[in-house]
């Protein structure tokens, strides 16, 4: 017998697939067609398991009405589902125009000063902002935002190094750069509906107040 003969006589062998398991109508089915007057265990915790069981309690003992019963409630489950549905959408609409809305306040606000140097927005850290049990960055429920130097200048008596708050040269008992991460980083940002980021705008009253010499007449 040729090479080729003995190569035909071999079957080939069949892949094992896994079982792919019922989905939850086949095993809201299975139900009714075996447990509407005994119970099984095993499938009930089935159903327990992928957290279906209550749509099996009181059915009628009759199969048929227990199938029409079933179909019913996937019915209803499926409206409720697509009524959540479309009110996350809406919350993440409502959110995005939010977001939108507030950019364009920020671009209002920027739009009416003229800056003569590099700059970010930035929080004075608290001690209280870094400990366990806190926001983690530094923040305090009061905190304000700040502009900060990304260049040194100086206008007058005004003078500022790189990396300098604009409301004070040197950092207060009460607030600094206890992280030692102010200008590593893009400074406070927020997001667009887009999760673009932009920067945050400066809420500091002294820093508004020096601002109030750059403001675009």
């Amino acid at each position: 017998m040729s090479y080729q003969e003995k190569r035909n006589l071999v079957k080939p062998l069949k892949m094992k697939t896994e079982p792919t398991e019922p989905s939850d109508k086949e095993l809201l089915f299975e139900f009714v067609e075996k447990c509407t007057e005994f119970i099984n265990p095993a499938l009930y915790k089935e159903l327990r398991r992928r957290n279906i069981a209550y749509l099996v309690e009181g059915l009628p003992f009759n199969k048929a009405d227990a199938r029409v019963e079933i179909v019913a409630r996937l019915h209803k489950e499926e409206e409720a589902a697509q009524k959540r549905k479309l009110r996350q959408q809406q919350r993440e609409e409502d959110e995005r125009n939010e977001r939108n809305l507030k950019r364009e306040e920020v671009r209002k606000f920027y739009a009416q000063y003229k800056v003569p140097f590099r700059f970010k927005t930035e929080i004075k850290e608290r001690l209280s902002g870094l400990r366990e049990g806190s926001s983690g960055n530094g923040s305090a429920r009061n905190t304000v935002l700040h502009l900060v130097t990304l260049e040194g200048f100086q206008e007058g008596r005004l003078k500022r190094e790189g990396h300098q708050f604009l409301c004070s040269q040197s950092a207060s008992k009460w607030s600094a750069n206890w992280s030692g991460t102010l200008g590593d980083d893009l400074g406070q940002t927020w997001s667009d509906g887009s999760y673009n980021q932009y920067q945050a705008p400066i809420t500091c009253k002294q820093c508004l107040k020096i601002m109030e010499r750059w403001k675009v007449q």
